[in-house]
């Protein structure tokens, strides 16, 4: 996964992995029967928005959108052609969002294959044309789309020589559920595609598996108090290649919910950092704590959490605060209860004053946001007592 996105409040900034030399030729298959084995979705065909994983993926709807275009001109007239069925993808950011309860939606993933152009730099040219006509400061609204040179899977249909060209494939199997030219009507006919299909229940690190049956372990892996999820990778990996077709497709599902997780945890992280900063030191330390080494692609927004200690120190007390909010969480005795009170109590003075004599706005929000929390919890904590 790239550090290159960096988000600011309320907007996006793009970031483009440069591109060069041919696509690669695909792999040998590497995925359980019925599922995608998809190609170039890697650093190094990454070309403008969210950096994605061949996990993030599967299982869900997942809308290909085919673009061919030599140059920026013919670049942005596609680009105009193809915005509609970008805005179908489930994630749009808004300053609206409570960062603290909010889930990352995932049912639909929208990605676009770019073929024909030279480089990144030049797709970056012919987006920047495009929203100059469109005068938007953001060209695709809210919506921060992929675009991923090349992509495909072995049996993917191929739109050479009728670009824009989209196909739309479902939670399993490797026929697309619809496909065609881009016109005017396929956003109406991809959602009238999607509307006909059920997607699983899907929860975090477990997809739609529920209790894994061939691989018991990953539950206990994934105890926040001592995550292990670096052992059970291996082992669901060599569960994906298994001649059981359940196993297989067991290990499959599990593997791609990890990274599904994980995914949409970085991707959270690069916008809370502008709207809710306290909450990004919060899934910062998840993150930290169930996959250490992907503590390098958040360097840049720990950077921003250092560089206003009055934040950082919020953001402390937050991280603290959501340990104590646990359903989970209870003291041992009153006692501690009542330490646990006090200690709240002191967080709530300084974040008050915070709030009342920080000159700096982003400061005074955090400390308002944090703080409000901290009332509710003061009343609970004696509550929480086994």
């Amino acid at each position: 996964m790239s550090s290159d996105i960096r988000f600011a409040a309320g907007a996006f900034v793009l970031a483009a992995a440069v591109f060069a030399a041919p696509l690669a030729k695909a792999a040998p298959a590497n995925v359980a029967a019925g599922f995608p084995d998809w190609t170039n979705v890697d650093k190094k065909h990454h070309m403008y928005g969210r950096d994605l994983t061949a996990s993030d993926l599967r299982h869900k709807f997942t809308v290909v959108v085919e673009m061919d275009a030599k140059d920026r001109e013919t670049g942005k007239k596609q680009i105009e052609t193809i915005v509609p069925l970008l805005w179908l993808n489930s994630f749009h950011h808004s300053s609206t969002i409570q960062w603290d309860t909010y889930v990352m939606p995932r049912n639909v993933q929208v990605v676009v294959a770019c073929f024909g152009m030279k480089d990144a730099a030049e797709l970056t040219a012919a987006i920047s044309l495009y929203s100059k006509e469109a005068k938007g400061s953001t060209p695709f609204g809210y919506v921060n789309p992929p675009f991923y040179s090349g992509l495909t899977f072995p049996g993917a249909p191929s739109g050479a020589g009728k670009r824009p060209f989209f196909y739309v494939m479902g939670p399993e199997g490797t026929t697309p559920l619809i496909s065609g030219t881009v016109d005017a009507k396929s956003p109406a006919a991809i959602k009238a595609s999607i509307a006909k299909v059920k997607l699983p229940k899907w929860v975090p690190f477990f997809g739609s598996v529920g209790e894994p049956t061939h691989f018991p372990t990953l539950k206990k892996a994934i105890d926040p108090a001592k995550p292990k999820l670096a052992a059970e990778m291996p082992k669901l990996k060599k569960g994906i290649a298994s001649k059981d077709p359940e196993v297989a497709k067991e290990a499959q599902i599990l593997y791609d919910a990890i990274e599904q997780t994980k995914s949409d945890l970085i991707y959270k992280i690069r916008f809370e950092i502008g709207a809710a900063p306290h909450v990004a030191a919060y899934d910062i330390e998840r993150l930290v704590k169930f996959w250490p080494s992907e503590k390098k692609n958040v360097t840049s927004v720990m950077e921003r959490l250092k560089a206003k200690p009055e934040i950082a120190k919020a953001a402390q007390m937050y991280v603290k605060m959501r340990t104590w909010a646990d359903p989970d969480f209870a003291p041992k005795n009153a006692g501690e209860a009542k330490k646990i009170v006090a200690e709240l109590n002191q967080m709530k003075a300084l974040l008050d004053k915070m709030a009342d004599n920080a000159k700096d706005t982003d400061v005074q929000g955090a400390a308002s946001l944090v703080g409000a929390e901290i009332d509710g919890l003061i009343e609970t904590i004696p509550s929480k007592v086994k």
